[in-house]
């Protein structure tokens, strides 16, 4: 259970380590950037408890705090086999291509974010630029210098889109989730 402390929810104590993805631009000729390193920082749980050695939590499993956007923070499990599986079945049913430049601008926290763009884009090989708590001003930045074959989009995200725009874009498609559409989209 995740409870608040100044606003911020804490890291349950059966967490031996958390892991923070920062977002980077790369250029063409920036190798040294694609070492993992420079966007992941891996930190130790203070007071760490681990689980009991039976737990079936720490076998195959991916741990993930929601964001609580809705409520609370909550701790969701996921199996790994399930996990893949779900990504394949993606990868089929969406015809994603080692060829598609997916932008993923969703959280990752999320069964969308994770399950639905992140996972299966890695499964064939896309690349992926994700955005970072996205607005309509930093998805037009990334998606002119990206220049994506795939959009994951909100409704939201997706109404701001439809508008006329100065520049045409190549998009092969665009997956819509994370709430319902309206009549009006």
């Amino acid at each position: 259970m995740c409870i608040r402390d100044r606003g911020e929810p804490t890291i349950p104590r059966f967490f031996h380590h958390t892991v923070t993805v920062r977002s980077q631009i790369l250029d063409d000729g920036d190798a040294q950037l694609l070492h993992p390193a420079s966007f992941l920082t891996i930190r130790t749980t203070p007071h760490h408890i681990p689980l009991p050695g039976d737990s079936s939590l720490r076998r195959n499993r991916l741990l993930l705090r929601t964001s609580g956007s809705l409520g609370k923070p909550k701790l969701v499990v996921h199996l790994h086999t399930k996990l893949l599986a779900n990504a394949v079945n993606v990868v089929e049913r969406l015809g994603l291509k080692s060829g598609d430049r997916c932008l993923i601008p969703v959280p990752l926290a999320h069964m969308y974010g994770l399950g639905v763009a992140l996972l299966p884009s890695l499964y064939v090989g896309a690349s992926i630029e994700l955005i970072e708590r996205a607005n309509m001003i930093r998805y037009l930045a990334q998606e002119k210098t990206f220049q994506p074959t795939i959009g994951f989009l909100t409704p939201s995200l997706c109404r701001m889109l439809n508008r006329p725009r100065s520049l045409p874009c190549a998009y092969r498609g665009a997956i819509v989730g994370g709430d319902r559409l309206s009549s009006a989209d």
